[in-house]
């Protein structure tokens, strides 16, 4: 920064340290100088609108949203009896359905507690705009509206990024952790090989680890059936037969309906 003339604010910087709450415990570090400036520790820091933790369990950033949405929610319920049902589900996908989806990739770790969380603010979503009370059960409103559970949701945007990244249209950090098998010598014999699948890397770390995308996208590429995989006419091909694979997945205990 001083060979580029730059000068730190301090105001808007932010010193945060990642690790699991047993590492975090023996942590003695508070601030750090640099230059004229001491930055504190921070327990969470905001990053083009998510809020990270330090254990990275999202506790917070679910919180905010839940909160957001809900605000959101008891002002739409003021004026709903003089919108029509597509006003309504316009409204709520724009001031509500949105904030869900925002960042959504990284909620595929999630606890089970947090998806419930988010999954209650898409069901109330739903009892807004089909005038349900809250003790309704709201599957049916929820297969009528075409809306994923929240876990698919996260799923659902995962798969379009990989599919991007592996035609080259990604980001370039991204598509560096993603590994065909048949790129291996030791592995294109394989089955895996053939049908197109993608190396999962070992993790040492269960929880962290295993939630990073190095690890859950190819997960979640192999995951998906040839069907859907082999879409390649046009993003909005894939987009399509991705949402009728997941949406079946959802209410896999009725018929699958056809959203193409």
């Amino acid at each position: 920064m001083l060979s580029n003339r730059l000068k730190l604010n301090a105001d808007k910087t932010e010193l945060i340290w990642f690790g699991t709450r047993q590492n975090l415990k023996k942590l003695s570090l508070e601030h750090i100088n640099l230059g004229h400036c001491s930055i504190k520790l921070s327990s969470g820091v905001r990053i083009l609108g998510v809020l990270f933790d330090s254990e990275l369990n999202f506790n917070s950033q679910v919180s905010s949203v839940v909160k957001s949405c809900f605000f959101q929610l008891r002002q739409l319920r003021i004026i709903r009896r003089f919108l029509t049902v597509d006003a309504a589900k316009t409204l709520v996908n724009a001031f509500v359905c949105s904030r869900v989806d925002y960042c959504n990739s990284i909620y595929l770790g999630l606890s089970v507690t947090n998806h419930k969380r988010l999954q209650s603010i898409i069901n109330s979503a739903a009892r807004l705009i089909t005038k349900r009370s809250r003790y309704d059960h709201i599957s049916n409103e929820l297969r009528s509206l075409h809306w994923l559970l929240v876990p698919h949701r996260s799923l659902y945007k995962v798969a379009c990024i990989i599919r991007r990244s592996l035609q080259g249209k990604g980001t370039e950090y991204l598509s560096n952790h993603l590994t065909p098998v048949s790129s291996s010598t030791s592995r294109f014999h394989l089955r895996s090989a053939s049908r197109g699948d993608l190396m999962v890397p070992r993790s040492r770390s269960v929880r962290a680890g295993e939630s990073s995308f190095r690890v859950i996208g190819p997960r979640t590429w192999n995951s998906l059936p040839l069907s859907v995989r082999e879409l390649q006419q046009s993003d909005s091909t894939f987009a399509k037969g991705l949402k009728t694979y997941l949406f079946s997945q959802c209410y896999a205990n009725q018929a699958p309906l056809r959203l193409c």
